[in-house]
């Protein structure tokens, strides 16, 4: 859980970084001079590996989130298969526990 926040972070800040490269980018404009011109097109090479990188990142992330929840979505299948009146009981609880945590918001309260 702590390493896929950390990868959030540092994606975060790699598109920051990517952002704060486009910008010099503009603003260096048409000016001219080799030491300019490797620089614009160093940067343009190191936003372009970037962004690939952040694309096939933010792909495995999605691959793993949905392979998580098949997986989950699994169990619980199994669970209510080899269980139902297990199911049907945790269910009826939930439901309950739900209905009345809404009840107490929407009801008046005394004072009020």
């Amino acid at each position: 859980m702590r390493d896929a926040y950390h990868h959030q972070v540092a994606q975060k800040e790699i598109r920051q970084v990517v952002s704060s490269s486009e910008a010099l980018l503009e603003a260096l404009g048409d000016e001219g001079g080799a030491a300019v011109d490797e620089l614009r097109e160093r940067l343009t090479n190191t936003i372009a590996a970037l962004r690939q990188h952040l694309d096939r990142s933010m792909l495995s992330n999605i691959r793993d989130t949905i392979a998580t929840i098949r997986e989950t979505a699994a169990s619980a299948n199994d669970f209510v298969r080899r269980r139902p009146w297990t199911a049907v009981a945790i269910g009826t609880v939930a439901g309950l526990l739900i209905g009345s945590v809404a009840c107490s918001r929407g009801a008046p309260r005394d004072g009020d």
